[in-house]
């Protein structure tokens, strides 16, 4: 339909109830349409992402996505759980005979949505056209059951369930188990209530399924921590889900989801201020939350549409002693030394690389950067340990200038010399999420801890290294490298 939706439109659609019910079946977008004007007299302002929403949700339905399960990720209050509404009353226009079971972390959200859901579903226009309604002997916003068909459960996480499953034994489509919103926001750092979400997820909402392999699961939520449930699905379930992003934000074009919403002045401020809320709900790229040490907010981002002038560029790397899935990853950092004295990072690449590989890299790297403008890569500085004493040698007999790197300071003595620095506002990183490092960076930067208890430092090595070099006044020459 491409006109909008009038009192006269509807009039008109329903002289012909049968063909308009088997319209609004075909059409996610048309149901929307047509109940969003009956029920609150207004349009529904689709934008594109909408459009990209509806097509996965038809997909589950349709049986044509490639994995059974679901996951779109999308920024607060982008009108999530408004779809969410609308397709459990779809759901059940295509199979009255649907079971859904829909969670969410808080008894007031899911109680209002859900009495969303029943309201559409008793609406004169619905029963009209779908001839399904409620049973009137299920009064509750959170549990009833359609007269000669499913049932419908809400409940928060944890809540009980006993009894209910979601779904249908037999194939085809017969309703899902929806997630809407897994965790308030202000639990991000609440490694409890992220480790009892999983939980649940694992031990109690899978097993309520009906058709474990037919029944779909939609989650549709904000990204909160690197280490919720989303992040465990990803890590351990890749292969059942289909990972739906949609960053508000691509800083490389400055186009944005929503312009309504948030325009890119107004995202860009979020990062700035705070980072870890920018990747992790806004760009659904959640970075480690610690800070203990280095504080991610003191980084400062650098336009790319700029040509800087710049009087150094160099390469820092630390190495690793194995490659094991365990062990540390090999880490490169390109460094550019503007002429007031700040220091850019302008590419940084990982692995977990042989010596071959390791060696394969470096050149790469060194390539692509040695006839820079308007300052060509002067040189690489490589951490004189293991596999980096070996590195040093094979790149020497390749011409390249080494110079290598013999720390006289423990790792954190290291990183403490580099916040003078940082909280002065002379460190950037490049203003485009899209680079694959920058979260990936800012989120080592966040766990670093002072006890040696987080995982990789590889980065961060790299990182002060390059404050070592580059502005720190105890900055070494590349020419001691040819004494």
């Amino acid at each position: 339909m491409n006109k909008p939706v009038t009192d006269d439109v509807i009039k008109e659609l329903m002289k012909n109830p049968e063909q308009t019910a088997y319209l609004l079946r075909s059409s996610f977008k048309l149901f929307i349409q047509v109940f969003h004007y009956y029920m609150f007299h207004k349009q529904f302002i689709f934008k594109p992402f909408h459009l990209e929403i509806i097509r996965k949700l038809e997909g589950i339905v349709w049986g044509k996505n490639e994995k059974p399960n679901l996951y779109i990720g999308i920024a607060p209050r982008y009108g999530k759980s408004q779809i969410v509404v609308y397709f459990i009353a779809w759901g059940y226009a295509l199979n009255k005979d649907c079971n859904f079971l829909h969670t969410s972390y808080g008894v007031d959200l899911i109680g209002k949505f859900s009495g969303q859901v029943k309201d559409i579903i008793n609406s004169e226009l619905y029963g009209a056209l779908f001839n399904t309604f409620i049973s009137p002997t299920t009064s509750a916003k959170d549990l009833w059951k359609i007269i000669n068909g499913g049932e419908f459960r809400a409940t928060s996480l944890g809540g009980v369930i006993t009894g209910f499953g979601a779904g249908q034994a037999e194939p085809g489509w017969g309703g899902a188990l929806m997630i809407d919103d897994f965790m308030k926001a202000g639990d991000y750092r609440s490694q409890v209530v992220k480790e009892s979400v999983i939980d649940i997820y694992k031990n109690t909402l899978k097993s309520r399924r009906n058709n474990t392999d037919k029944t779909p699961i939609i989650i549709i939520a904000q990204r909160l921590a690197k280490d919720d449930l989303i992040g465990w699905l990803q890590e351990n379930e890749p292969d059942d889900w289909d990972f739906f992003i949609l960053p508000t934000l691509d800083e490389e074009t400055g186009l944005v989801l929503w312009e309504e919403k948030h325009n890119a002045s107004d995202l860009l401020k979020i990062k700035r201020e705070n980072p870890f809320l920018f990747y992790s709900q806004y760009q659904q790229q959640p970075i480690i939350l610690g800070g203990e040490v280095i504080k991610t907010e003191w980084f400062r981002y650098y336009p790319l549409n700029i040509n800087y002038n710049y009087v150094r560029v160099f390469i820092t790397a630390d190495t690793a002693q194995k490659v094991k899935e365990h062990n540390d990853f090999s880490v490169f950092g390109v460094w550019g030394v503007t002429n007031i004295g700040h220091l850019h990072l302008l590419e940084m690449i990982r692995g977990k690389w042989e010596a071959p590989e390791l060696k394969r890299q470096a050149i790469s790297l060194w390539n692509r950067w040695i006839n820079f403008e308007p300052c060509a890569c002067s040189g690489m500085y490589v951490e004189d340990k293991v596999s980096g004493t070996g590195l040093i040698q094979e790149l020497q007999t390749c011409g390249i200038p080494v110079l290598p790197l013999k720390p006289d300071k423990d790792k954190l003595v290291r990183v403490e010399a580099c916040l003078t620095y940082l909280e002065a506002g002379l460190i950037y990183l490049p203003q485009n999420s899209s680079y694959a490092f920058n979260p990936d960076f800012l989120a080592e930067c966040e766990a670093f801890t002072r006890d040696d208890s987080h995982k990789h430092d590889d980065m961060v090595d790299t990182f002060s290294y390059a404050v070592q070099v580059g502005i720190s006044k105890r900055s070494v020459s590349i020419l001691d490298v040819l004494d």
